[in-house]
């Protein structure tokens, strides 16, 4: 119900306003009842009205102040900030938001040397460390994946490109690129002034 929990400081002297707003609608109701009945002729309500009156007022009074400090108005009354949330809690979620974005930094890295000229054949574009039968996109990205089903998960990728290879900006290094550090890899794009081995 309330966006304090870490802060029990706060939390007690909201629940004191509470009390106090009990006893000002107690005090409150009990004044305007004997207003009323004066009004209308009577010196003084009955004692059960006034008792019921007090206690509709304390539980009135105590409802109003809870709703205004608890309901969603973030600050004391109407007035409030609006946030809900202290700054504390800000704080965690924005540094676990910025932990998810930023991939992890320890860890085997797999290396894909980008192909150029007559070595592309059907798109594939792409040798992977240890195996040497070039690969489209899709059997980079089909490898990739079955490697971060290991026990030992990948998060690091090495994009190489040679002399002879494609551009750094050729659409196949940027797709591989951008598709690598939207699943989390750590990317680095290595320009090697040497032509492939």
């Amino acid at each position: 119900m309330f966006h304090y929990p870490n802060d029990i400081g706060f939390l007690i002297v909201k629940l004191l306003a509470c009390a106090g707003g009990a006893l000002i609608g107690m005090v409150l109701t009990g004044v305007l009842g004997r207003v009323f009945f004066r009004f209308i002729g009577m010196r003084s309500p009955p004692r059960p009205v006034t008792l019921f009156l007090r206690i509709a007022g304390w539980v009135g009074g105590a409802f109003a102040t809870a709703w205004l400090l608890f309901h969603g108005t973030g600050g004391w009354g109407l007035g409030g900030s609006g946030s809900g949330e202290s700054a504390g809690e800000n704080a965690i979620s924005k540094s676990a938001a910025e932990s998810k974005k930023q991939p992890p930094t320890a860890g085997p890295t797999i290396r894909v040397t980008m192909l150029g000229g007559g070595r592309v054949k059907n798109g594939a574009f792409y040798l992977i460390e240890g195996n040497p039968a070039p690969r489209p996109l899709a059997g980079v990205q089909e490898a990739i994946q079955r490697l971060r089903d290991q026990p030992t998960l990948p998060v690091g990728l090495e994009i190489q490109v040679y002399a002879d290879s494609v551009a750094r900006q050729h659409p196949a290094v940027v797709d591989l690129e951008s598709w690598a550090e939207s699943i989390g890899l750590r990317v680095s794009v290595v320009t090697l002034p040497r032509e492939l081995p």
